[in-house]
């Protein structure tokens, strides 16, 4: 088992429920310089404190461990909303978003997530060229996905702003 091995079977046995899962886990570095790089996520999305949480689990375990003889530096993190999906687990936290797909042959489209099965997704696909036309259903085996990520639709979140917006100070939160 190779440093990067241990160091996710450690960020695994820090997870705080089953709902959360590791997405990734990196060592950079050596020596003094080392840098572990965990990336977290959870079925409903992860927040700040499960990611502190992990993290404090974690160097309990690595400082348990032979195998760091000097200081590292531990990052907890949740995947970036620019970042691809990594894990078929994470698809079904993003059933109704939009995602633009790059499949194994090269065919790159943008299609809603309709659903998620143990095998694969099921995408709909929106004609821009016929008004009036029905949507496409596309499947996709996981493997047959080479990227895929979300698109963050600006408009969508301005719109749903302007229905409820957030409150702007203290004396609005009540």
């Amino acid at each position: 088992m190779n440093l990067n091995e241990k160091v996710r079977e450690i960020a695994e046995k820090s997870l705080p429920d089953p709902h959360h899962f590791i997405v990734g886990a990196k060592v950079t570095g050596k020596g003094r310089t080392q840098k572990i790089v965990v990336i977290a996520d959870g079925d409903a999305g992860i927040d700040i404190d499960t990611c502190a949480k992990i993290s404090s689990r974690m160097s309990e375990l690595l400082d348990a461990e032979t195998f760091f003889n000097d200081a590292y530096t531990l990052e907890v993190g949740s995947p970036g909303a620019d970042e691809p999906i990594e894990l078929p687990r994470q698809y079904t936290k993003n059933i109704g978003r939009k995602l633009q797909v790059l499949t194994t042959e090269g065919v790159l489209l943008e299609a809603q997530l309709l659903s998620v099965s143990d095998n694969g997704l099921t995408l709909q696909k929106s004609s821009k060229k016929k008004k009036n036309a029905s949507p496409e259903l596309v499947e996709f085996r996981f493997e047959e996905i080479k990227k895929a990520q979300v698109i963050i639709d600006f408009k969508a979140l301005k719109e749903a702003e302007e229905k409820d917006p957030l409150p702007t100070s203290d004396e609005d939160i009540e």
